[in-house]
């Protein structure tokens, strides 16, 4: 609250934050926090974005402009200096721990998440961010390339209703399977989806994500376990608008049968190579939906 000292009226933290918030350039709010401690302090508890520099073994992170030092690990206490943050990327970040979830899933207000390539997340990890308040307004969750990631851990995602985009994408390796697959297809908000690489993933995940994702719009089942009678279960799919189909047991019926029922579909995309093997076998029709890559 404003108060008046003598003939002058000084402005309280109430009155600065709704200043602060006109500001949405990072030039124009790094100005703003430079004015006095007052207004570094009222900005830097409205910021709303946070990002890892140095990549390889990260030792700062940039929390809008301002570079905070890390000595041995993320400080959890980070968090609590960005009440409103809203983008939170500590992709292949080192020194990211369950523990570090565990402060992560305590924040009611992140939407963007990327972990991937985090190695040292586990399975518990997932659960703090299943069971904290961040299940409530987390829309989009990387954990691409995290071996250590199994069906317990994945089978907590369904927790999060509000889950647009999420990229599970790993190595032949990976011990997801189908388990995870079904727990996965129970997130009716999924937009975006990736199973890359996930070879135990079979036609089972792929019904139940057809039968339970009405608003899947785009879905890379890249060398996963699936064939077409799977990718058929998308017949009549209200929303579904690519797939990708590279290195998967899939036919040229397959293709002709998902153009013709699934009218959303704007495209598939193949390896190069299995396109070159069908290119004189579709018609003309699917042609124009399939691309190689």
């Amino acid at each position: 609250m404003a108060q008046r000292f003598g003939g002058i009226c000084v402005l309280g933290e109430d009155e600065l934050d709704l200043i602060v918030n006109k500001f949405s350039d990072p030039a124009d709010r790094k100005s703003v926090s430079e004015v006095c401690k007052l207004w570094y302090k009222v900005e830097s508890l409205n910021r709303s974005s946070l990002r890892l520099l140095a990549p390889g073994c990260p030792r700062q992170v940039m929390l809008n402009n301002v570079r905070l030092h890390i000595i041995h690990s993320v400080p959890i206490s980070l968090i609590s200096l960005a009440p409103n943050l809203r983008h939170l990327d500590l992709g292949s970040c080192p020194v990211v721990t369950d523990e570090t979830l565990e402060a992560i899933g305590s924040s009611s207000s992140i939407s963007y998440l990327n972990l991937a390539g985090c190695f040292k997340i586990t399975d518990r990890g997932l659960g703090f961010l299943a069971n904290g308040s961040v299940s409530k307004s987390l829309k989009t969750l990387f954990l691409a390339w995290i071996k250590g990631l199994t069906d317990v851990g994945v089978s907590h995602l369904h927790k999060m209703h509000c889950l647009e985009h999420l990229s599970l994408a790993n190595r032949s390796v990976s011990e997801i399977t189908d388990i995870g697959g079904v727990a996965i297809s129970t997130i009716a908000t999924l937009k975006r989806l990736s199973l890359q690489l996930l070879h135990k993933i079979s036609d089972l995940t792929i019904r139940a994500l057809a039968r339970n994702c009405p608003n899947l719009e785009f879905l890379d089942l890249s060398k996963c376990g699936i064939t077409g009678a799977g990718v058929r279960a998308f017949s009549g799919h209200p929303s579904l608008r690519t797939i990708i189909l590279r290195f998967c047991e899939v036919d040229v019926s397959d293709l002709d049968h998902l153009v013709l029922r699934c009218p959303s579909l704007k495209s598939i995309l193949l390896d190069n190579k299995k396109l070159e093997q069908m290119l004189p076998l579709i018609g003309t029709q699917t042609r124009s939906f399939v691309k190689g890559r």
